[in-house]
């Protein structure tokens, strides 16, 4: 059956033993970002079960862990949830992401049903009858938590902060991770690569494309472009200098579980991540490369042993034994001579044909996988239909081994 939102929905205590949970990947920043689908149920779920097990009586979020009764609620409700969710290489979902969510989710439950109920009531009637299935005494409770001076207090400031709020998210009910993560694919770039300020202005724009402030737009692209520095993710770049501070335990651009002692804590190790992805990639295409030269080489053997030879002529060790293939190197062009592409070599014997040409003497076979220049024309073009090194894209060419730089 279809489930609506409400306090009544949870997860099911009986889940069938064969139940294969629903396994979520972390961003960067230690947020769920995909598979969308199964992230967005994820929320759901957290939402139904902190309404359901999280009792709206405890004054704050302090209280709520202090309550020691048999077990901490909120470790109660982490261990409901992760009856069916798990976290991509590790062994608990409890984590800080996942207790900071249940935190907002309890705060928002409460907020409704102060502003449903509670506000501009008569309190003495109020307590005596509990709303949306709550028990008495806990409803009691939460009516006297709403009447006293601090939270009348705290609730007209909130008011008036909610009322000089210019922008609101323009995302709906999709978690800033998983816009970030569609972001980073739509670019085909990393999600780490995602800056602050770029993903502070995708949150804030409508669905024609259009920024809800215009103006706050320019001010953010006049100053990146003075300060490019103030585009990388940091508690002090360009969104800090042009709207000021960010408020304590809050991060703008970044999503929720983020805060500026989080983000100090995890850079190098972020830093240290995208280090890790560039090299993998790196080793990727250097598999890639190797395999495709162990494949052509096969099929030279082969070809060589049909014809009954028994020992193998120079041209053919070369191909396994030459310590270029699989290197990295820059390649060099133009006039005056300058680095102009990076790449991996692929083959150096010089009797291979490579589209119109052999390598000949001298020549390297070498996959481009970076093109810095590519105005350059090719000095060994293979195919009359390309002359310049920006028609390759990423693919293979002959280049001069006295240009390369290993």
């Amino acid at each position: 059956s279809t489930e609506t939102r409400g306090p009544s929905i949870g997860i099911s205590e009986e889940i069938p033993d064969d139940y294969q949970k629903k396994v979520l990947t972390l961003n960067s920043l230690g947020q769920p970002s995909k598979p969308k689908k199964d992230v967005d149920f994820f929320i759901t779920k957290l939402g139904h079960i902190a309404r359901r097990d999280i009792l709206i009586r405890f004054e704050n979020w302090k209280e709520v862990h202090l309550d020691k009764n048999d077990k901490c609620i909120v470790a109660k409700a982490v261990e409901a949830l992760g009856k069916m969710f798990a976290f991509e290489h590790l062994s608990s979902i409890d984590i800080d992401w996942t207790q900071n969510k249940f935190r907002l989710a309890w705060k928002e439950y409460k907020h409704e049903l102060y502003n449903k109920y509670v506000k501009d009531h008569p309190p003495s009637i109020l307590k005596e009858n509990p709303q949306d299935g709550i028990p008495l005494q806990d409803w009691r409770r939460f009516v006297d938590n709403c009447n006293l001076e601090k939270f009348k207090a705290s609730s007209v400031r909130n008011s008036a902060n909610r009322k000089n709020q210019k922008n609101s998210s323009c995302l709906g009910r999709k978690s800033t991770a998983v816009a970030r993560e569609e972001m980073a694919m739509a670019k085909g770039v990393p999600e780490s690569s995602i800056g602050r300020v770029e993903s502070y202005k995708f949150i804030y724009k409508r669905k024609s494309g259009e920024p809800q402030d215009p103006e706050l737009v320019e001010k953010l692209d006049n100053y990146t472009t003075l300060q490019p520095e103030s585009l990388e993710t940091s508690v002090d770049n360009a969104l800090t200098q042009v709207l000021g501070p960010d408020s304590r335990g809050h991060f703008r651009g970044l999503g929720e579980g983020v805060c500026k002692t989080m983000l100090k804590k995890m850079k190098p190790m972020m830093q240290q991540n995208i280090a890790l992805i560039e090299k993998n990639t790196s080793l990727e295409k250097k598999v890639d490369v190797l395999q495709a030269s162990i494949l052509e080489n096969t099929a030279v053997l082969k070809a060589f042993m049909s014809q009954g030879r028994t020992s193998m002529p120079d041209v053919l060790v070369m191909h396994f034994v030459n310590e270029f293939i699989g290197k990295e190197c820059d390649l060099r062009g133009g006039w005056p001579l300058r680095v102009v592409a990076r790449g991996i070599v692929q083959d150096v014997d010089p009797t291979i044909e490579f589209g119109d040409r052999r390598l000949e003497e001298g020549n390297f076979k070498v996959y481009v996988n970076v093109i810095y220049d590519g105005t350059v024309a090719l000095p060994l073009s293979h195919d009359v239909w390309k002359s310049k090194l920006g028609e390759i894209a990423q693919g293979s060419v002959i280049w001069p081994k006295e240009v390369l730089m290993f």
